[in-house]
């Protein structure tokens, strides 16, 4: 080889060297940019910003604001050194549970993905299955896009339908599905089989993961751990007898005994129990979010009418109402979710109504009175809807109630 051919080939290695070089600098800078998009917030500030979104349940926004400053703080090390950030959310249906990890997911920044825990089985049971039914179902959301589905919050709901059962038999959807979860709850890289026959490799490390359940009875555990403990002095002669006490004092050994592995409970960072909501929680609720439901209510009537007003003692009459309507353990039980549904079936008469009025110009001014409310109910129970003869007249009563009542002028 002579010495032109040499310097040649010396010229080709040293241009690709730098440019090499020069390629990894960029990615590296692009990936610090990309870091420094990544806010870090403290617990205090995140609790301000879920307080925008979830009224009450202030313990559970605490150990929520703690996962996340857990996670994003921890993103520095690698994988084995990081401590759980998966979270367990714990209490009755409708007190804010999912609502709470859509706010999680908007303030890190990431993909959300739901799945509810039931009818799930270990394979080869017939069955949804983790790996079919969670992580490819979210690659297929996502477009098939992999680093998508890796930066995503799983939200695991009704989890407490995965307890360990008492058999004989081999528990496929309870056990073994918990079994199936670890690995995922554990950030390792996993191999995943798509709809199209494809097995690629799926990083978990970056997923955090929250369970989410009633856990119905649980507080029973907590009442019999609780009782079995000596007590001296004063306090020995006092009786818990408030059941949410209970269930706020719900520790892992407790989760354990209604069924979850040691495993699978050993990978959860934090636990978040909720309440049942509270009167003045239920009034906050129907106002003050940025989803509140009386919102998507004003925006509907307002497509009829140029202005909406509410008169005062409204609201507490229709957190009234629903609690009267409803029996107290179910009022209990469906919450805030029960209150969005009475809601719109105690307006949807309205809509109809005002829809009527306004086919030829908007209503100039709809003035909503208790009165309003409780005579158009009152007429909707003694109404025929079964025939279109029926609806006709319960629309001409109903304008002459908006009349009677002032809500209209």
């Amino acid at each position: 080889m002579n010495s032109t051919t040499a310097q040649y080939r010396q010229d080709i290695l040293d241009h690709f060297t730098e440019k090499y070089y020069y390629l990894k600098e960029i990615k590296i800078e692009k990936d610090i940019e990309k870091d420094e998009k990544i806010k870090i917030y403290t617990p205090i500030e995140v609790i301000k910003i879920l307080n925008q979104s979830v009224i009450g349940q202030h313990r559970a926004k605490v150990d929520a604001a703690n996962a996340i400053c857990n996670y994003t703080k921890s993103m520095s090390l690698s994988a084995d050194e990081r401590p759980f950030s998966n979270l367990l959310l714990i209490g009755p249906t409708g007190v804010g549970k999912t609502l709470l990890g859509h706010a999680i997911a908007e303030i890190m920044g990431k993909n959300f993905f739901e799945e509810k825990m039931v009818g799930f089985a270990s394979p080869p049971y017939v069955g949804k299955h983790v790996d079919k039914n969670i992580i490819a179902a979210a690659i297929a959301k996502f477009g098939g896009d992999i680093s998508k589905a890796e930066n995503c919050i799983y939200f695991l709901d009704e989890i407490d339908k995965i307890a360990k059962k008492e058999t004989h038999q081999r528990d496929s959807s309870g056990e073994g599905v918990q079994i199936n979860l670890l690995p995922l709850l554990d950030r390792q890289v996993l191999n995943v089989e798509l709809k199209s026959g494809e097995t690629v490799k799926f990083d978990s490390s970056k997923a955090l993961i929250i369970c989410a359940g009633a856990f119905s009875g649980i507080e029973k555990n907590v009442k019999k751990r609780r009782e079995t403990r000596p007590r001296i002095g004063f306090m020995g002669c006092q009786e818990q007898t408030d059941i949410n006490e209970y269930y706020l004092n719900v520790d892992r050994s407790d989760i354990m005994d209604v069924g979850f592995l040691p495993e699978f409970v050993g990978r959860i960072g934090f636990i978040s129990v909720f309440n049942s909501l509270s009167k003045s929680e239920l009034r906050q609720i129907l106002t003050e979010p940025k989803k509140a439901t009386i919102k998507s209510i004003d925006s509907r009537l307002r497509l009829n009418a140029k202005k909406v007003d509410y008169h005062g003692g409204l609201f507490d009459y229709i957190v009234d109402t629903y609690e009267k309507t409803r029996p107290k353990e179910q009022c209990k039980d469906t919450n805030a979710r029960g209150l969005e549904s009475y809601c719109i079936n105690l307006f949807k008469n309205m809509f109809m109504i005002t829809d009527e009025l306004c086919k030829i110009k908007k209503i100039p001014r709809l003035t909503i009175y208790v009165d309003t409310l409780e005579k158009l109910d009152k007429l909707n129970r003694n109404s025929d809807f079964n025939s279109l003869e029926g609806l006709e007249k319960f629309v001409e009563e109903g304008k002459g109630v908006l009349k009677d009542t002032g809500a209209i002028s």
